[in-house]
């Protein structure tokens, strides 16, 4: 018994395979230059005396005999434990996932000031905003006035630069109020940090790879969800352009309870998480959470549930007890 997990798509099977809209020529003949053909990178196989065994295959082909690991030996998972160059496309692999970011924005972390010689991108926590910002200024002399014109759409700034202290060798981010005076990161309210640090990760060419990112809703103010969510939109990868320094390979997932950022959402982008009742291991009635998206949405796989618009229309609405509702009625 044999069970292949392919790890990679080849330009053959792209068209078929990658749904979602793009540019054939300027994007997936770009990003999609696999040719492998035959048995996957990982595959697993059950013996004779009833054990498991996860083969690593060679990235010639399936002409070598792939490495054989019995699957109760290993602590975590084969990719988790491949360090060898003998095998590039897992520990590629290996080394995507590891640049996936699970965003949780501590405010402490981005009022803190840096040290001037710290390289760097912005943490997880959003730390070290000052000495990315830093970086990528001496790169491109013009990348504070794109920070700071993206910033004005949600609170009034002139300006942002990083103020550097020779005498302590730190940097701090400043921005420009409208009286014309320069405040300092730490004066900066939670929801301008959340913006401004998504705006540097925007600029930072360096900033790669997946990112995962909770209610990114809080503390910015209904009226300027808009502008919140044309960051995020703008942090992804265009499937339209060619990828490259100015169009960074990224990927964005957003978990969200904000009902003005579901209707502003694009309905190919939107996943609903449902609560449902499974049969659980011991055959008794367990609760699990089903992603699924809309019927028409290019992410509606053939024989999967999808959720209708209804119960998206009614998780929008008022609750039963709200108190200020609008009058429609002439």
């Amino acid at each position: 018994m044999r069970f292949t997990l392919e790890t990679a798509i080849n330009k053959g099977e792209a068209a078929n395979k990658l749904h979602f809209p793009l540019s054939a020529a300027l994007f997936r003949d770009q990003v999609v230059v696999n040719k492998r053909k035959g048995a996957g990178y990982i595959s697993t196989q059950v013996v004779d005396d009833g054990i498991t065994e996860i083969h690593l295959h060679q990235d010639g082909g399936s002409g070598g005999q792939p490495q054989k690991i019995p699957a109760h030996r290993i602590p975590k998972t084969v990719v988790a434990n491949t360090n060898s160059a003998v095998w590039p496309t897992v520990l590629a692999a290996r080394r995507e996932m590891q640049s996936w970011r699970f965003l949780s924005l501590e405010p402490s972390a981005m009022r803190r000031s840096n040290k001037m010689h710290e390289e760097s991108s912005v943490g997880a926590d959003g730390g070290k905003l000052a000495a990315t910002l830093y970086k990528l200024q001496r790169r491109d002399q013009n990348v504070c006035s794109r920070i700071a014109s993206r910033l004005s759409e949600i609170v009034p700034t002139s300006d942002v630069r990083v103020d550097v202290d020779q005498v302590r060798q730190l940097l701090t981010i400043e921005v420009k109020e409208r009286s014309g005076a320069f405040l300092p990161a730490r004066a900066l309210s939670d929801g301008t940090l959340r913006f401004l640090a998504l705006c540097i990760m925007a600029e930072d060419p360096d900033f790669k790879g997946l990112l995962c990112f909770e209610e990114p809703e809080n503390g910015i103010h209904p009226a300027k969800m808009s502008a919140m969510l044309g960051l995020l939109k703008e942090l992804a990868v265009d499937a339209n352009q060619p990828a490259g320094e100015d169009n960074p390979m990224r990927q964005i997932f957003i978990a969200t309870h904000s009902p003005v950022l579901v209707k502003l959402e694009t309905p190919d982008d939107l996943i609903y998480a449902d609560i449902v009742k499974v049969r659980g291991p011991d055959g008794k009635p367990a609760s699990t959470i089903r992603c699924k998206s809309l019927q028409d949405s290019w992410r509606n796989v053939p024989n999967n549930a999808c959720v209708d618009r209804g119960s998206i229309i009614a998780y929008l609405t008022l609750p039963p007890n709200a108190q200020i509702e609008l009058d429609l009625e002439e």
